[in-house]
């Protein structure tokens, strides 16, 4: 996949304004099989599988994203075999950012700047080791200024975080591949900013209520049912 440093600076510029292994366990793990339709918890498609928010949801177009991942979240695109030591240091780069958020220690908007910032370290490799090595390092300081330094149980949401930060991929990948519509692109960016920010507000009495958790799944699996019925439209 070749595409223009004017694409690149589009998709970029998107993100920073939007401010486990790879199959196992967690928003990339596998998906029930959807069969004819799906539910999203709503009233909508009672009696099939309720969506779970994961990738293999999105039906044939699950491996053209997962494709997508590798080559530049993952940084299959950046580096060659040579230089694979310096991809591992970039995959590990991303693992932490995506934990980070994950475990409550980064919100998300801080981990979507960070990942730009990655992205663009893994775009800009052929200019040298020692420039991609020092970029990493000081992505990694970042990473740990912007972090706390633990998680707290009264308020750790994984698989909402999990799910959201998916979501933020999806959008990613939409937008840099044209797969989804700038209009549908920013609805579901609106949806997913005002739903980061009712956890927030949830959150800042240093405690959750177990139906406020739901609330919020509910919410993002809301959003994440618009992303489905985007990408299996014509299956």
């Amino acid at each position: 996949m070749n595409f223009s440093s004017r694409n690149w600076f589009c998709v970029l510029s998107f993100v920073v304004g939007f401010s486990g292994s790879l199959y196992g366990q967690g928003p990339f793990g596998p998906g029930r099989p959807l069969g004819g339709g799906f539910s999203n918890g709503s009233a909508q498609g009672q009696g099939q599988p309720k969506l779970r928010g994961v990738a293999q949801e999105l039906g044939k177009a699950s491996d053209r994203f997962l494709a997508w991942r590798i080559a530049h979240l993952e940084g299959a695109e950046w580096f060659t075999k040579e230089q694979e030591d310096l991809r591992e240091s970039y995959r590990e780069m991303e693992r932490k950012i995506r934990e980070a958020v994950t475990e409550d220690r980064l919100d998300e908007k801080k981990g979507r700047e960070l990942l730009v910032t990655l992205v663009k370290i893994g775009k800009d490799a052929n200019l040298g080791a020692k420039a991609t090595e020092v970029s990493l390092e000081n992505l990694n300081d970042a990473l740990q200024q912007a972090s706390e330094n633990n998680a707290k149980a009264g308020t750790l949401t994984p698989k909402l975080n999990q799910i959201q930060w998916l979501v933020s991929e999806i959008l990613f990948y939409g937008s840099h591949t044209s797969t989804l519509t700038s209009g549908k692109v920013s609805s579901l960016k609106r949806k997913l900013l005002a739903n980061e920010e009712k956890e927030k507000d949830a959150k800042q009495d240093g405690k959750l209520t177990e139906r406020e958790i739901e609330s919020l799944e509910e919410s993002v699996l809301e959003i994440w049912g618009g992303i489905v019925k985007s990408y299996r439209r014509h299956e």
